[in-house]
């Protein structure tokens, strides 16, 4: 469904409204409490008004007094920190929640990605590694796509993002945006010939328009 923001915060305010309409009618049910913290976080993430965050904060601390161990309620608030850039405060409800659920794949993963943005590698690595060996699956192609798009946009650390779109290519050699995504990492970490080499590559599998692209780079 392609929908523009003020479409998207429209549909939320009125998935937010039946939220209110169903706590007036169970107010112990935690399920919808949760749902609601997450809807108005992403209210939020979108809208950046301090009542989003107040709103989807009310509805996790409620969910928390009617259920004090329920991992995903902390996983939800930590979302919030995300949204604000708070990792530490990220971190230590993430780390609370697998107090209570160790073995959470999801937990694990947005741990990972909170060490991965707040720039902290050695703590990403570590998490990444360990959920791997617990979990392959989570090294699937969309998630390390993920670790490639941070590494380069929010952290402009080139090299990690070289690192990884490396690891894309390995597992989907066939992809030339891929190959274009390494060469410009590359470029940028200043391994101009590993550059050239993996655009010469993406230029042999790529379509013709991708082609020309390629060529201005080289």
């Amino acid at each position: 469904l392609d929908i523009n923001e003020a479409e998207r915060l429209t549909l939320l305010s009125q998935s937010l409204s039946h939220i209110e309409n169903s706590v007036k009618e169970r107010p112990f049910y935690t399920r919808t409490y949760i749902l609601g913290g997450l809807l108005a976080n992403t209210q939020y993430e979108l809208d950046r008004d301090i009542k989003s965050k107040e709103r989807a904060e009310s509805y996790f601390q409620k969910a928390s007094m009617l259920s004090p161990k329920r991992a995903s309620i902390l996983k939800g608030w930590a979302l919030i920190d995300l949204v604000d850039k708070n990792f530490n405060g990220a971190e230590e409800k993430l780390l609370r929640a697998l107090t209570i659920n160790p073995d959470s794949q999801e937990i694990h993963w947005l741990l990972a990605i909170t060490y991965l943005r707040a720039g902290n590698l050695d703590g990403f690595q570590k998490e990444f590694t360990e959920e791997i060996q617990r979990n392959p699956a989570i090294e699937s192609e969309e998630n390390i796509l993920k670790i490639a798009d941070i590494c380069f946009r929010e952290l402009k650390n080139y090299q990690c993002a070289a690192d990884f779109f490396t690891r894309i290519t390995e597992k989907d050699p066939h992809n030339p945006k891929y190959w274009t995504s390494l060469a410009l990492s590359l470029k940028l970490s200043g391994n101009i010939h590993g550059a050239r080499q993996a655009a010469e590559y993406a230029k042999t599998i790529a379509d013709p328009s991708l082609k020309k692209v390629i060529d201005e780079f080289l």
